[in-house]
């Protein structure tokens, strides 16, 4: 049989129709430019977000029938219509004919719905393996001649580089079933193991050609890429390839391996279990990058998280807003709920700008008590447990709280100085699991109110919150946040996956503001927020899975735990879309295993509650500067001044002074403090100090060197403790270190190392001492090495510096300064 028989009959056994998965599917038939397509849309779908389905085949076999059963899948899990393309084939029509039928079929789809003319909203391509190709070649042709371009592609078991030189073509030879040798013997008929598709293809032009490799391309400018390859392909180095150069790029690219699957495998979706899960996962790539826009509508101009959590409820009913152990309100449930509580508040006198406290752990009934606050028009005061009686006591009396919710378990902190707390109303001490003694119940309190809106004008200025600062001594200072700053996170979290389709997973105590950094942006933009009354790694994990969550935020003590536990790769973390990190410097070796050993993208956040200085570092995406904070947010712009006042060049170490439309009103009621956070430049703008010393890199990125505070000042140098810690820290027996200013009689100060050693060891410590000294500079060296089981960390992970120093400080009149 001759190869142009043989090709004739292999595709007609593609071709076959095969029966149809969904018949309540609408399909309709159509020409574009001459070559036949078809509309899929399922019943209900939102014709104005299309999706343009180029199959697969090599570029010389399939068409329509072959892959109807994967665009109707497609079409339904991304709710939308799907445009699939039967362009014509080799080696008839050789490159770049079948790109051509493409570029021909996205003109039209952008243009014109299944119901006729009208612009599409959000378009999308997706293709697989030859499709996965055309896909991308499209993206960089429209790019190239300015026709508007995808907002996404998704980019499955793509054959992107047709020299076939990665590696994975020759060692997954025996693994592949579809275009490999699985029995190693060589079959002069298979037209895919010898690679003579790609010759019939090309027919004889430059394979390296960026349309037809697109490998070889330069690829800035690129929309969003979802790609989808797995490890037993021959092409399975072409999608690597492909991702890595894509973020170089500065590409959005998110990158999936699949294990135990073959080439392609999502054209068997009627068949494969695996196929259907990636194809759900393409419809939430769809929505979630359609959001986008909407988002932006949203929040165009001013809306209070309230009334957007109120339009939630109307656009997304069937959604589950808040998750908590067995327990879930869907987004109607929820804002019921907050309508309640707002007009129980109402009722007992609270107005806007009131305050209401709450001190507890993470619970459904806290979010209730919190965002229906809000609804009331009131600002909410969330209190740390860590905090003592005396500092509670002041942390209420500075705040005005007229109403304090309160969790069992803390009233030993709260009983002692309950009676001092006199601006709280009568019937104002609520506990949220627990009644008497002067205390009423939680149920009791919202029982019998309306489920209606309390009607209530929420306005910028307002108050949103109050977070008091942690380890402060005397009156603790409490940053008031308005509606109108918060406002500015909830666009920002669409562009990093946050939707009504996200499922965060709070770990974090909702007195934090690390936490408010991930539960607003998700409830803003329609999402789920599962919550974790107490943290704990394998917990955090099992949650993970089993509610496929895309969003987390973490601090560093949290990812250590979580990374070191022997059967953290037993969890399928697959859903993970980003993960972020913030409130204490995430060490670079950390960050390498999150980025290696956890699906997803990394992005640490540096700033303030203060907010006005705010960097971010995309880890994923900047692999070689993990031992940076990244560079200022946008909006944000932040400048290094010196001890003169003066701002210090690039490279030179400095204390870091921001500003940005995302600044905190003040210190409530302590102007005194707030003016000395506060510096102004010769032109009359308002900085915000951060107390931290860093130094700019000549791309831009800054890196942290110290808290000033923290500074050792030996000899008259100044010695940054972070410089110290990354050297102790790449110790195989160190698992955490801290290094703190001793008073020294020859130098004034001296360093001291503070290590956490890895669990099971006990290190040397004259061994420690004398090998890290070896690597540090003369003006660096520690003057001697502790050991402590574990570091003292406030609840968000920090290690609290100043009761490692205090022992050593308090026999001395003064630290030296």
């Amino acid at each position: 049989m001759d190869a142009t028989h043989r090709l004739q009959l292999q595709r007609a056994a593609f071709e076959l129709p095969q029966p149809i998965i969904d018949e309540s599917v609408s399909i309709t038939a159509l020409e574009v430019a001459g070559r036949p397509a078809e509309w899929i849309v399922p019943q209900g779908a939102d014709e104005q977000t299309r999706v343009l389905m180029i199959h697969g085949g090599g570029f010389i076999l399939c068409g329509l029938n072959a892959h109807r059963n994967t665009s109707i899948q497609l079409a339904k899990y991304c709710n939308c219509a799907v445009l699939a393309i039967d362009y014509r084939l080799a080696p008839e029509t050789p490159f770049p004919g079948a790109l051509d039928d493409c570029m021909n079929a996205w003109n039209y789809m952008l243009a014109n719905g299944p119901s006729g003319y009208g612009e599409a909203k959000n378009a999308f391509v997706m293709g697989d393996s030859a499709g996965g190709n055309l896909s991308a070649a499209l993206l960089l042709r429209t790019r190239d001649e300015g026709v508007r371009m995808a907002d996404g592609a998704m980019l499955v078991s793509g054959v992107f580089d047709l020299t076939c030189s990665s590696d994975s073509w020759v060692s997954n030879q025996t693994t592949d079933v579809m275009i490999g040798r699985p029995d190693g013997i060589h079959h002069e008929s298979d037209m895919f193991a010898n690679k003579t598709w790609i010759d019939l293809y090309l027919n004889g032009q430059d394979s390296k050609q960026p349309y037809a490799s697109p490998l070889f391309a330069d690829l800035a400018g690129l929309p969003p890429l979802f790609i989808v390859v797995g490890n037993d392909e021959c092409l399975r180095d072409d999608s690597i390839k492909l991702h890595e150069k894509a973020i170089a790029a500065g590409v959005v690219s998110r990158l999936e391996r699949w294990d135990h699957v073959y080439h392609a495998w999502t054209s068997m979706s009627v068949d494969v279990p695996e196929a259907d899960e990636a194809l759900q996962r393409m419809g939430q790539f769809v929505k979630m990058n359609g959001y986008k826009k909407v988002a932006e509508q949203r929040f165009s101009a001013f809306k209070d998280l309230s009334d957007a959590m109120v339009e939630n409820a109307q656009k997304w009913p069937d959604n589950i807003a808040v998750i908590e152990g067995d327990r879930s309100l869907t987004w109607p449930e929820f804002d019921a709920k907050l309508n309640q509580m707002a007009n129980a508040l109402i009722a007992r006198g609270i107005k806007p700008n009131d305050k209401v406290a709450a001190l507890a752990r993470n619970s459904l009934e806290y979010m209730v008590v919190m965002f229906g606050t809000l609804r009331a028009g009131a600002c909410i005061v969330p209190l740390s447990g860590m905090a003592s009686s005396e500092s509670l006591a002041m942390m209420m009396d500075n705040s005005d709280a007229e109403i304090l919710f309160l969790e069992n378990q803390y009233r030993e902190l709260i009983d002692p100085v309950k009676s001092r707390l006199t601006k709280v109303t009568t019937d104002g001490f609520v506990g949220f699991d627990f009644s008497g003694d002067g205390w009423g119940g939680y149920e009791a309190f919202i029982d019998g109110f309306p489920t209606t809106h309390p009607g209530v004008k929420i306005t910028p200025e307002l108050g949103f919150n109050i977070i008091y600062s942690s380890g402060t001594t005397g009156v603790p200072k409490g940053i008031l946040h308005a509606r109108s700053m918060r406002m500015q996170e909830y666009p920002k979290g669409a562009a990093t996956g946050y939707s009504p389709y996200a499922r965060t997973l709070i770990s974090t105590p909702l007195y934090s503001n690390t936490t408010m950094a991930a539960l607003l942006p998700t409830m803003a933009n329609g999402g789920c927020a599962v919550i974790m009354p107490k943290f704990d790694a394998n917990e955090f994990l099992a949650l993970a899975e089993e509610h496929k969550i895309t969003h987390a935020m973490l601090v560093p003590v949290q990812y250590q735990r979580i990374l070191d536990l022997p059967n953290f790769a037993d969890y399928d973390l697959s859903s993970f879309l980003m993960k972020f990190s913030t409130s204490a410097p995430l060490r670079e070796d950390l960050k390498r295993r999150v980025i290696t050993d956890w699906p997803g993208g990394l992005v640490e956040y540096y700033g303030m509650t203060e907010g006005g200085v705010g960097c971010l570092l995309l880890a994923h995406m900047f692999p070689t500067k993990l031992h940076t904070v990244g560079f200022p947010m946008p909006g944000n712009l932040i400048k290094l001044v010196g001890e003169d006042g003066k701002e210090v060049p690039a490279g030179q170490p400095g204390e870091l002074y921001g500003r940005s439309a995302n600044m905190m009103d003040g210190y409530f009621k302590a102007q005194d403090k707030t003016d000395e956070a506060i510096w102004i430049d010769e032109d009359g703008n308002r900085w915000q100090r951060s107390g931290d010393m860093g130094r700019i890199d000549e791309d831009g990125f800054i890196e942290l060197l110290d808290r000033k505070k923290d500074m050792i000042i030996s000899g008259g140098f100044n010695v940054f403790a972070a410089d110290l810690e990354d050297v102790l820290i790449k110790h195989a027996q160190v698992s955490d270190v801290a290094v703190i200013a001793i008073p020294s009689d020859q130098w004034g100060e001296t360093p001291l190392a503070i290590v956490e050693p890895v669990p099971g060891l006990l290190p040397d410590t004259s061994a420690l001492k004398a090998w890290a000294n070896e690597r540090l500079g003369k003006g660096q060296r520690i003057s001697d090495v502790v050991l402590m089981s574990d570091l003292p960390r406030s609840t968000i992970g920090k290690v609290l510096k100043k009761d490692l120093r205090a022992p050593y400080w308090s026999s001395v009149e003064k630290r030296v300064s």
